[in-house]
């Protein structure tokens, strides 16, 4: 049974040696709080854990398992979280014309009361890129604590429109025109509209959407994230003899690719989008979504 008296008039219960004649193994409670140790929650499993204030920060960059244990009786067993899928690749571009960027995984906040158990996590890994003109491959999902985020949507090649997800992808550049994918609701952006025939449209961010040729803005809200900027869109890739790709979004987006160089990949464990190609400049490969994160924050200790 978890001792939840830290403190009699301001004395550590442990430089206690009696009450009244009794020592504490004789004493069952005080005003009907138990006196036999105060247990706050505590876990297993992560990739990465760092504390600040009352606060224990768990990181998972891979898939693995969160065992948890919680705290005695009065004591907070919330778990705040942030959870992102893995981004889209852009599309890669074909006959001259700019691909669409892909759309950031699908980023989550929010908490739940814990319990004592072992929760799954799966970290969504990203889009891989395309080495052929083709539509950029979505992003993966990733889960925890019960809440599911979806991954993002790949970005559109020669004509055809981003695909929809977390955030979704950008449509891609064509004289008929693409239009960017829908994002979900309570999770991303939608994916930015071609801009000219030449250049493809940004991929959805968690914090905007794309616009054109730009990359959607990555968020940095929730209480588990910490105040860093992740899930950023991917830009739309550019013709070559016309200018340079787009930027992509804060937070890990990839750049387009187009006369100043290949597309980018999203960064690694941010969920960010990748950079759409073209062809007429490009190596043939385009950029490469980033995978998800999973982030757990509870109390672990007295203020």
């Amino acid at each position: 049974m978890a001792n939840e008296v830290e403190k009699v008039n301001a004395i550590a219960i442990a430089d206690i040696e009696k009450i009244n004649g009794k020592t504490d193994a004789n004493i069952e409670k005080i005003n009907a709080l138990e006196l036999t140790g105060i247990s706050y929650p505590t876990h297993s499993g992560g990739d990465s854990v760092s504390t600040s204030g009352v606060y224990k920060f768990v990181t998972f960059t891979s898939s693995g398992t969160f065992a948890f244990t919680a705290g005695g009786s009065g004591l907070s067993n919330t778990l705040d979280y942030l959870i992102i899928a893995g981004g889209a690749s852009g599309g890669q571009g074909n006959n001259g014309v700019g691909a669409g960027g892909g759309g950031a995984g699908g980023y989550r906040t929010g908490t739940v009361t814990g319990s004592t158990q072992s929760y799954t996590i799966t970290i969504g890994a990203g889009g891989a890129a395309q080495t052929s003109a083709a539509a950029g491959n979505d992003g993966a999902d990733s889960s925890a604590l019960g809440v599911t985020s979806a991954g993002g949507g790949g970005g559109g090649e020669f004509g055809t429109n981003g695909s929809d997800g977390g955030s979704a992808g950008g449509g891609a550049g064509h004289s008929s025109g693409a239009s960017g994918g829908d994002g979900t609701a309570g999770q991303g952006s939608d994916g930015g509209d071609f801009a000219t025939e030449d250049r493809g449209g940004g991929g959805g961010g968690a914090g905007g959407a794309g616009g054109d040729g730009t990359g959607g803005a990555g968020a940095s809200s929730g209480d588990a994230a910490g105040g860093t900027t992740r899930a950023g869109g991917g830009g739309g890739g550019y013709r070559g003899s016309v200018g340079a790709g787009g930027a992509g979004g804060s937070g890990g987006g990839g750049q387009g690719g187009g006369s100043q160089g290949n597309p980018v990949a999203g960064t690694a464990n941010t969920g960010s989008g990748g950079g759409g190609g073209a062809s007429d400049v490009n190596s043939g490969t385009s950029g490469a979504g980033g995978s998800g994160i999973v982030i757990i924050r509870y109390i672990y200790q007295a203020a």
